[in-house]
């Protein structure tokens, strides 16, 4: 005997109640996915700041100061201004040694014998999360300071005193390298104030290198993430910070100005 067998397709109805329940199903998985993206970038951003601020603190048990925030100096007293930032100063410190000798610290940072090496990407100083990735750039500053914080002693700051200014953190302006902070000038202590933070830079091309002495910041007004610039990045609810005891913690876009403010200073007695 042989039986004819029967076979019922979808309907409509039924082919549309599948598609809301994997609709469903997709919308419910989406965030996760995106929160398990975002917690994985922000464990890389961290551990990049990390690994800086050790790069630092290894710079300054050979020479017995930090680098500067910016090579303000001149090989010639007629040349340009070196301009290098700390960044590149830490090279040997972070597993780059090779780059670091290909780079000549005799010349300005931007000079053509210094083009290809400038433009070199280290995922060191990219964070994930950053929307633009650029060859050479740095999504992390240093800190050299802060005018938030209105008084300094019994001295008033304004922001016309910006050589002050620009004087009150730990990576700071400098003419010659010997002219970097001590751990020793930083009274406010090691784990109360920041030496670097997220600041992916959002203007100029020119300012975007990691070798590049504008890869530091003050942090002058606003919340962190308030706006772009000073501390502030692509993850939502506030940036990372590496403190200049090598801790990092994430600060949070509702931590008030003044309390950022006086992160950002050394030896304000805040």
């Amino acid at each position: 005997m042989s039986r004819r067998a029967h076979f019922r397709g979808f309907t409509l109805v039924e082919l549309l109640v599948v598609i809301a329940i994997i609709g469903a199903l997709t919308g419910l998985l989406l965030p996760a996915v995106q929160s398990a993206r975002e917690s994985g970038r922000r464990t890389t951003c961290s551990n990049n700041l990390r690994n800086q601020a050790v790069a630092l603190a290894n710079y300054h048990a050979s020479h017995k100061r930090l680098p500067p925030g910016r090579h303000s100096g001149r090989s010639d007293p007629e040349g340009p201004v070196l301009g290098y930032s700390w960044a590149a100063y830490t090279l040997p410190y972070l597993e780059q040694m090779p780059l670091s000798r290909s780079l000549d610290f005799h010349l300005p940072w931007d000079a053509p014998a210094n083009e290809s090496v400038v433009q070199t990407t280290l995922p060191l100083f990219q964070c994930p999360s950053s929307e633009e990735v650029l060859p050479g750039e740095s999504d992390y500053s240093g800190i050299n300071g802060s005018a938030m914080i209105t008084t300094l002693g019994e001295q008033e700051l304004s922001f016309g005193d910006l050589q002050l200014i620009l004087n009150r953190g730990v990576l700071i302006p400098c003419l010659k390298l010997e002219d970097g902070i001590n751990f020793g000038q930083v009274t406010d202590g090691l784990s109360n104030t920041l030496a670097l933070a997220e600041s992916p830079l959002v203007t100029d091309v020119e300012d975007r290198y990691w070798a590049s002495g504008t890869i530091c910041m003050s942090h002058d007004s606003g919340r962190v993430n308030s706006k772009k610039n000073g501390i502030f990045s692509e993850h939502p609810g506030g940036a990372y910070a590496a403190r200049a005891d090598q801790s990092v913690s994430f600060l949070s876009d509702d931590i008030e100005e003044l309390v950022i403010g006086a992160l950002c200073t050394r030896a304000a007695g805040d």
